[in-house]
């Protein structure tokens, strides 16, 4: 009588499993390291005059940052015009170097920065 429900519950494991969306978690993407994601449906293109709604936006240390046009006002961010740049949905200001390829995991982006741009305490 246990083999029915153990099988039930190991299909619904592996239905939601399968749902997931695919993480970035190590430079070239997955184990293939190929630079490709497995996603579908991602978009091609990016109106930067579209609302996309707040997981467009990204979190920095769990605060949300401003949309393009807000962090497009920022000191340092004078010369992005997001009214003429194409496939841009958001822009955050680094530190004057990175390291490494950013990371996507759990709908986060990562970045590797010296931290030398100035912080906005808000």
């Amino acid at each position: 009588m246990t083999t029915k429900p153990t099988l039930l519950l190991a299909l619904a494991l592996a239905a939601t499993a399968s749902l997931q969306a695919a993480d970035y978690p190590q430079w070239g993407g997955g184990n293939t390291r190929n630079m490709v994601s497995d996603e579908k449906g991602l978009p091609i293109d990016f109106d930067p005059g579209k609302k996309y709604g707040p997981k467009a936006a990204p979190k920095i240390a769990g605060r949300l940052r401003p949309n393009a046009e807000e962090a497009n006002k920022q000191p340092g961010a004078e010369d992005i015009d997001m009214s003429t740049t194409k496939n841009c949905l958001w822009v955050a200001k680094l530190g004057s170097q990175t390291y490494g390829t950013p990371v996507i995991a759990n709908g986060q982006v990562y970045v590797g920065t010296n931290n030398e741009s100035p912080r906005n305490d808000k």
